[in-house]
Parts: C-alpha cells; sequence; structure tokens
C-alpha cells in the first residue's frame, strides 16, 4: 500500500499490517521483504522488523536462501542473515544457472559455485550462462564452450554462437551458420544466414532469404508453428 508517498504492507482484507513508512518496498519472499529507508535498502520480516539493515543500494528478492545485492557498484549474494556467501566485490553477476553463478570482475567473466568458490577462472572477455552442461565463452575475439570446470569441450574458434538447445548449439563462422553437437562436431553445415534454437527437435533459420523450420538432419519441416 502507498500513502502519502510511503509504502507500507496490507492484509488481505485489506488491513495495514505494517505502516505506511518506506521510500519504496518489494513483495515478501521466503519470509522476507526489501524496504528502502534514506535511500538504502534492507530486509523486513512479516512484524515489520527489520531483519538486515538498510545499507544496500540494490537488492533483490530472496530465491533458494539467497539475494544478490549492490554496495558501492559491487555485486555479491547474501544469505537470510545478511552473511556474504558471495563476496560482494563483483562488478556484473547474473542469477544461478544449473548451480554455477557467472560473475564478471576487471572486465573479465568466469563462474563461482553456490559458495562463492571459483571453479572457472575469470579469463573470458564474456560468457553465457550455462545450458545442458555446457556454457559459451569468448576470448580475443572468438567463441566455444567449455564445461562446469572450465574445460574447453568446443574449441573457440567461431565467431557466435547460441547455447546448447536438446543437444544441439547453432554457431557461426564466416558469416554463415550451422549446428554443432556437444562432442565438437558440426552437425548442419555452415549454409544459413541465421539460426535459432532446436525447440521440439525443430529450428528456426534463415535459409536463401527465407525463414524456415528444419529437423536434426537438416530438412526443411513444414511446421504447424508457421501456420499459426
Amino acid at each position: 500500500m502507498k500513502q502519502d508517498d510511503k509504502y507500507g504492507y496490507i492484509d488481505r482484507s485489506g488491513k495495514a499490517v505494517i505502516e505506511p513508512q518506506y521510500e519504496d518496498a518489494w513483495s515478501f519472499s521466503e519470509g522476507l521483504a526489501a524496504v528502502k529507508q534514506n535511500n538504502k535498502v534492507g530486509f523486513i520480516d512479516h512484524t515489520g522488523n527489520m531483519v538486515i539493515p538498510p545499507q544496500y543500494d540494490i537488492a533483490a528478492s530472496f530465491k533458494n536462501g539467497m539475494a544478490h545485492v549492490m554496495e558501492q557498484w559491487l555485486w555479491g549474494y547474501i544469505d537470510h542473515n545478511d552473511n556474504a556467501i558471495i563476496p560482494i566485490e563483483y562488478d556484473y553477476l547474473r542469477e544461478f544457472s544449473e548451480g554455477l553463478l557467472m560473475v564478471t570482475k576487471n572486465n573479465k567473466q568466469g563462474f563461482l559455485d553456490k559458495v562463492g568458490t571459483i571453479v572457472v577462472p575469470l579469463i573470458y572477455d564474456e560468457a553465457n550462462n550455462f545450458s545442458e552442461g555446457l556454457a559459451a565463452v569468448k576470448q580475443n575475439g572468438k567463441w566455444g564452450f567449455i564445461d562446469k570446470v572450465g574445460k574447453t569441450v568446443i574449441p573457440l574458434d567461431y565467431d557466435e554462437v547460441r547455447s546448447f538447445s536438446e543437444d544441439f548449439a547453432a554457431i557461426k563462422l564466416n558469416n554463415k551458420w550451422g549446428f554443432v553437437d556437444k562432442m565438437g562436431k558440426i552437425a548442419l553445415e555452415f549454409k544459413y544466414d541465421d539460426a535459432t534454437y532446436f525447440y521440439g527437435d525443430l529450428a528456426f533459420v534463415q535459409y536463401e532469404g527465407e525463414w524456415v523450420y528444419i529437423d536434426k538432419q537438416g530438412q526443411v519441416i513444414d511446421s504447424p508453428l508457421l501456420d499459426s
């Protein structure tokens, strides 16, 4: 609820249970809600008790026992007790994906586990979230894929890539797109002007000026999705 430019909370009957007193307020998640006071964000419980004092510039809602926060332009994750699970020292970070977190520091990217241990060194110019056990990474202008311990599975030889979906990933080389499997074998040759992801055994690609669906053998398919 909002009253006189202040935010509070009401119950389902509309009764005020936490009086309007915050500059901003967000929904409860895992028993806590982020609120802003004096231009800083902290967390309250359902009784309005300030469990985590307002000290952060930005804070997201709790999910799986953690919330990502920003303080003095640096990011990390805290738990319900305001312990820094992921140190607040990163220039950028994403949500966890397949148990790992992509972080940026000093313009390099890598991955941490859920206790903050670096499992993939911060050596990449760009890194995408893990998908089907592999993550696309870029170094020296070229893309490839690594596994969850940082081993290069598919060499960084490509101009552009998309994440894996249904065991295939679109890859670009010399201005044409093809598809690679998880072993690094070229599954569909480089002949497409653009390519998306496989979904339901079909991928949407641009070929000879037209967008069409293909199957995993590269055959053009008449898809009901096109008709809809």
